[in-house]
């Protein structure tokens, strides 16, 4: 019998796996990396300038990764640094930049209208509802605030955090 967690996790990774393969295939077009997507899309979306630090948070990726797509789209002259170290200085798009961000922007858009144009609004409402209640338990999980085992199995017992 497969378990909920061998089901949700071969979806999730299944999903994951798609979404990358698309990426890649589309930032190939502008001889970039598939992971450099996700940044032109969180500056577009969140507005710019930013610091890395704050991609990192808004985008879920590490360091490490927002610095070396930065150095990628630095290169290529999709962005602009000033001030600040490395993870301090402030990111804009450059006009190129922009333009390539808001082309993305509206192809990932038709995108999602295709994957997902089966699905009703009440149907996408309660996904993105599970989605984020899934996410949330796993963060507080993750962070030990949260200890599954303190009453029994089908209880998942909070532990109040104290700052």
């Amino acid at each position: 019998m497969i378990s909920r967690y061998e089901i949700l996790s071969a979806f999730v990774a299944d999903i994951s796996r798609e979404i990358s393969k698309i990426s890649a295939e589309e930032m190939r077009r502008y001889g970039l990396r598939g992971s450099s997507a996700k940044y032109l899309l969180v500056m577009l979306v969140h507005g710019v300038p930013m610091t890395a630090t704050k991609l990192s948070q808004l985008s879920g990726r590490d360091k490490a990764d927002v610095s070396r797509a930065m150095s990628d789209l630095y290169d290529e002259g999709l962005i602009m640094q000033s001030g600040g170290g490395k993870y301090r200085a402030k990111i804009t798009l450059t006009e190129k930049g922009m333009k390539i961000a808001t082309e993305l922007h509206d192809r990932a858009r038709r995108i999602i209208g295709f994957v997902g144009g089966d699905i009703t609004e009440e149907e996408r409402e309660l996904l993105y509802r599970m989605l984020s209640s899934i996410s949330k338990n796993l963060h507080e999980l993750n962070s030990g605030r949260a200890d599954i085992f303190a009453k029994g199995d089908n209880t998942i017992q909070t532990k109040e955090v104290i700052l």
